[in-house]
């Protein structure tokens, strides 16, 4: 009986798993990274970045070899059948990592190509979605300090700003399906640009795209991103500018280490309160001028970060109300909490209330800091 049920578990595994071997390898283009943009006849251009693997028997580390497609496409089957006759070997998307649409692109709507490439068995529910401001064929044309290939670069920076900054936020495909079939049908993804100096170019990653119906509708900058963050409690950490007490019409600056907000919602009289409770600590990171962290200087600091946080948590949402972008998801939350009113059309009738709590965790004078 034993060896009957052993044959059937070999025998499940040769018929569920692929025989793969070093040749299977050679014949394969493992796609990293595609940026897809839009020609004014409204033919897709569509670039690829691959690369060979390398296989060895020595024991010697290889590099593969990195290749870049490019065509144009006015259909799906224009697109299956060129991208495969642009090379003699078979391309793979089971290591894509992010999938770039050009400004224009997602201004008209990224929706019907990005199914393409989220509906195959081999492409990843989890590669990333970004928007890229510029020309992009000079994506693949930089010179990257410490990674050859674009797509795993950009990914690693992606999450270093994330981290570390707090203006990015990962957005895959298969949280952007969601979120676009939900409330308001609105979600933030990450954009980059190239930025040129004298000596190098590099990648930014500030600000982020508003989508609605997968259609670009507006941007906010780093700023305006970090406000977002922190109201829909996505902060790890990031910097805040503050005044300094110690010297006049001087800045100082304080790095979060933590951050909490916490959401109530209360709907009467056809108006839907929104309250966030944001609690902020933060280390003194850097002054312009001597600074004195007092007890007083402390509370100085800690109540003028959060009236400036307050403000701009307020203007953002206000702003963008008024516009008709429900930059929160208010809908989705009013539909969440209070289904029987679920087709009211809330962003109007929504009020936002925020109460901020920055804390200042270190002192240079330990006794006089509460």
């Amino acid at each position: 009986m034993k060896r009957i049920l052993a044959f059937v578990i070999v025998l499940s595994f040769s018929v569920v798993m692929p025989i793969t071997s070093y040749n299977d390898l050679d014949k394969l283009l493992l796609v990293t990274s595609i940026v897809i943009d839009k020609t004014n006849s409204d033919t897709y251009s569509i670039y690829f970045e691959a690369f060979t693997p390398a296989t060895s028997t020595s024991g010697m580390k290889k590099e593969g070899e990195r290749s870049i497609l490019h065509l144009y496409a006015d259909n799906v089957t224009d697109l299956i059948t060129k991208v495969n006759a642009q090379s003699n070997l078979k391309l793979n998307f089971t290591h894509n990592r992010i999938i770039f649409f050009t400004e224009r692109a997602a201004s008209d709507g990224i929706d019907n190509i990005l199914d393409v490439f989220s509906r195959g068995e081999e492409f990843l529910k989890r590669s990333f979605i970004a928007i890229f401001h510029g020309d992009p064929e000079k994506l693949y044309s930089l010179n990257l300090t410490g990674e050859k290939f674009f797509g795993l670069s950009v990914i690693s920076q992606l999450s270093n700003t994330r981290k570390l900054i707090g203006v990015t936020e990962d957005m895959t495909i298969i949280r952007l399906h969601n979120e676009s079939s939900l409330g308001s049908k609105t979600c933030i993804i990450p954009t980059i640009k190239i930025v040129h100096k004298p000596n190098a170019d590099y990648l930014d990653f500030k600000g982020s795209g508003i989508l609605r119906n997968y259609k670009l509708i507006g941007e906010l900058n780093d700023t305006q991103t970090i406000y977002t963050n922190f109201l829909l409690n996505r902060i790890i950490t990031t910097g805040i500018e503050t005044i300094n007490p110690s010297s006049d019409n001087k800045s100082m600056g304080l790095r979060v280490t933590k951050a909490k907000t916490k959401t109530k919602y209360n709907y009467s009289n056809g108006q839907f309160h929104i309250s966030k409770y944001i609690t902020v600590h933060s280390i003194a990171r850097g002054s312009f001028g001597k600074i004195e962290l007092s007890n007083e200087n402390v509370k100085k600091i800690e109540k003028e970060a959060s009236s400036r946080l307050k403000d701009g948590f307020i203007k953002l949402f206000t702003d963008n109300k008024e516009k008709g972008i429900d930059i929160l998801n208010v809908q989705e939350d009013f539909y969440r909490h209070y289904p029987k009113y679920s087709k009211t059309n809330i962003l109007d009738n929504t009020e936002l209330i925020v109460n901020v709590n920055v804390i200042v965790d270190i002192s240079t004078d330990p006794k006089d800091f509460n």
